[in-house]
């Protein structure tokens, strides 16, 4: 019993910080984006998707950085992800 437990708390815990850890990509993609640098966002958006992890916001903000960076067609893609999510 005391194995089970000691393994379920390791499991939460390295569940707490991947979750931190995308919390702070999103971020640092969000900090990237707002100075510009909007190739660099959308690697940091993208390596979260990468990951396995989803959400309107996270796809609207891949689609401003396609938008950004003058590709309409990846743009509108995203954007669409984004409204199935959240509609």
């Amino acid at each position: 019993m005391k194995k089970q437990i000691i393994l379920f708390l390791l499991f939460l815990i390295s569940f707490a910080n991947a979750s931190e850890s995308i919390d702070a990509t999103f971020k640092k993609a969000n900090d990237l984006y707002n100075k510009g640098d909007y190739e660099q966002a959308l690697q940091s958006f993208e390596s979260i998707v990468n990951k396995g992890n989803e959400s309107a916001d996270l796809y609207f903000n891949i689609a401003n950085c396609y938008y950004k960076l003058g590709k309409v067609a990846p743009s509108i893609y995203n954007y669409e992800k984004a409204l199935l999510l959240n509609p």
